[in-house]
């Protein structure tokens, strides 16, 4: 069985049926060790991401006590003007864990999508400017225009 995968921003194809264990290790494929002798001829290997399931449970916890924060804080100090930005964390989270994945121009691309929220959300609780800072959107696409 041929599939895709993308390995540094490109689509590479391998073969699962042929698969090497250099090979798996290269892309990040775990395989089970166990059923690899047994089942090489019905072909029923079992693959697994490694990095991918240790984020998924990183992100999912965090977004459960982001979660929890954010109505604690809406109900408990009346918060609710302030208290939406906790519910940013999981996107972030989401970003900085997945940096290591992205080429570099995209992880750039990605560090300064995070700073300009970052400071519109600083301007706008602390400063209370709302009003204007959403004109420093147009720095994201305008830097990423000069990236390329």
């Amino acid at each position: 069985m041929k599939t895709f995968i993308e390995v540094d921003g490109q689509k590479v194809e391998i073969d699962l049926e042929n698969l090497s264990k250099e090979e798996a290790e290269k892309y990040n494929i775990h395989i089970n060790t166990d059923d690899y002798t047994d089942n090489v001829e019905n072909h029923s290997f079992h693959f697994s991401f490694k990095d991918r399931s240790i984020k998924k449970k990183i992100t999912s916890v965090i977004f459960l006590i982001s979660l929890m924060a954010f109505f604690l804080c809406g109900f408990l100090l009346h918060g609710w003007g302030w208290s939406w930005t906790l519910l940013l964390i999981n996107p972030v989270l989401n970003i900085l864990l997945n940096l290591s994945n992205k080429p570099f121009k995209k992880a750039i691309e990605s560090l300064v999508t995070l700073v300009v929220i970052g400071i519109m959300l600083y301007i706008g609780i602390v400063h209370g400017g709302w009003y204007w800072c959403w004109v420093l959107i147009f720095i994201i696409p305008i830097f990423n225009i000069i990236l390329e």
